[in-house]
């Protein structure tokens, strides 16, 4: 991934092409081509590239280079790395590196950066936070017919419509709907929305698969049939189970999933938020 970041560069910016080659030549784990755009990196072992002699080479062409990061949070499982050392040096000392660093699990993403723990290397340092919302009917509505427009593609508007509703003004999915009718010819609505519920069963299996807990996939049933108390998750979890369960252990489940952002808090009671996610839910 990193290395295709890094062709994509050089793809975009033929411009910066030369100078970026010079800047990284010699640079340890890392082979540069123009002919065409290529890089090779080397992670582990002897020669293994260095990110902070990257980043430094990065920061000596003079002026401003944004490192983008999707899904952050998965960086805090490359523990030998220490990115959050990294990044703190880049914030510290090299002023022509900018970060942005996004993430869906907003929860997890703030605990691997560790803004608010003192023992953290980026506690105390300044960072602007951008969150997306829910768009209203009428913006998500704009935002479809904005998109098929620069796409030169036209799509029924009675079809976007039932679009809004069915994604609730979530924008990756409403991104996801415009991707499919413009490229993959999925112009039925309920195949779109039956591709976008396999592909979120995927991903709540491989995160029930990483948390090793069947609990989840308990509660997670339980809320795909609508919101719930703290008190009905728990009779649904002992009802699983077939025995009482601590109260600090029910807390502690739910919790890990709002701080994944699968599962949210309203009015006192818990439900999945997604639209998307929680008709997989009912599949697990």
């Amino acid at each position: 991934m990193f290395a295709r970041s890094l062709e994509d560069l050089l793809r975009r910016e033929p411009s910066l092409a030369d100078r970026l080659r010079e800047a990284l030549r010699g640079l340890g784990g890392l082979e540069v081509s123009l002919g065409p755009p290529g890089v090779r990196v080397t992670f582990r072992g002897r020669g293994r590239l260095s990110l902070p002699d990257l980043f430094t080479r990065l920061n000596d062409l003079g002026e401003p280079i944004v490192v983008a990061v999707d899904e952050a949070q998965e960086l805090r499982k490359a523990n030998w790395l220490r990115l959050d050392r990294l990044f703190a040096y880049a914030y510290d000392s090299l002023p022509n590196v900018r970060l942005v660093l996004t993430g869906s699990q907003f929860g997890l993403l703030y605990d691997f950066l560790g803004l608010e723990d003192p023992r953290a290397p980026l506690f105390g340092r300044a960072f602007r936070e951008v969150r997306t919302r829910r768009l209203s009917p009428d913006e998500a509505l704009d935002f479809l017919e904005r998109g098929f427009s620069e796409a030169g593609v036209r799509c029924p508007g009675d079809l976007m419509e039932k679009a809004v509703d069915a994604f609730d003004g979530i924008i990756g999915w409403l991104t996801y709907f415009g991707h499919l009718y413009v490229t993959g010819g999925l112009r039925d609505l309920e195949d779109v929305i039956r591709a976008a519920s396999s592909l979120a069963l995927e991903e709540l299996r491989n995160l029930i698969s990483s948390l090793r807990s069947p609990r989840y996939a308990v509660i997670l049933r339980a809320l795909a049939e609508g919101r719930a108390p703290w008190a009905a998750i728990r009779r649904r979890l002992e009802d699983y189970e077939g025995r009482g369960l601590n109260p600090a252990t029910v807390s502690q489940l739910i919790g890990t999933l709002v701080k994944l952002g699968v599962v949210e808090e309203v009015e006192g009671e818990y439900a999945i938020a997604d639209p998307v996610y929680r008709l997989a839910a009912s599949r697990l």
